[in-house]
């Protein structure tokens, strides 16, 4: 299974929110959490992509206890976002 194009593009941005807000090691949060750093229209579509992501093998999103995510690594967010296209926060 592949993520769409409209949610590969979601997937993009919520990477980007998780490595901007440091969201990998030891720091985990809720989709619930991570959706409301969206606009309230968006916040339905985050939660979905979120499980989505999780699932997919080529996507460095894992679920922790309690049903937590958090980035595998910095390294991997950032590349992740550079292989799709997208420019990592930490060239911003």
């Amino acid at each position: 299974m592949s993520l769409s194009t409209e949610k590969q593009e979601i997937a993009a941005r919520i990477v980007k929110r998780l490595l901007s807000k440091g969201v990998w090691g030891t720091h985990h949060k809720q989709p619930q959490t991570i959706a409301r750093w969206f606009a309230t229209h968006e916040r339905g579509k985050v939660k979905g992509t979120i499980d989505e992501m999780v699932s997919e093998r080529n996507v460095p999103l894992r679920r922790k206890g309690r049903g937590t995510v958090q980035l595998v690594s910095k390294q991997d967010g950032e590349e992740y976002l550079t292989d799709n296209g997208y420019e990592p926060p930490s060239k911003w």
